[in-house]
């Protein structure tokens, strides 16, 4: 379930809010005809959905898929990528 527990937040997963979902992905995916998949992931996302905040999660490229270490990667150009679709994304939702 949702809520505190030992001071840790359980947020559970499926937090994106429907008028956000994609908006990332068709930003950058679809001129390169890239997938949009759906994650697990809640993180920091979580504790602002359950709190009625519409959520979003970009994510960038990782080709070790090693996450939350030292050892994480992800290629500059992937990074710039992510920046680039995440502007957009902040602009289209600002109009």
């Amino acid at each position: 379930g949702r809520g505190w527990n030992n001071g840790e937040h359980d947020a559970g997963v499926g937090v994106t809010s429907r008028g956000l979902l994609g908006r990332p992905g068709r930003t950058l995916a679809a001129p390169h005809g890239w997938p949009i998949i759906p994650t697990q992931a809640g993180h920091d996302a979580g504790i602002l959905a359950t709190a009625g905040i519409a959520t979003a999660m970009l994510f960038v490229r990782n080709p070790t898929g090693v996450s939350h270490s030292p050892a994480e990667h992800a290629d500059m150009n992937d990074c710039h990528a992510g920046v680039v679709a995440l502007a957009d994304t902040l602009q289209e939702l600002a109009r």
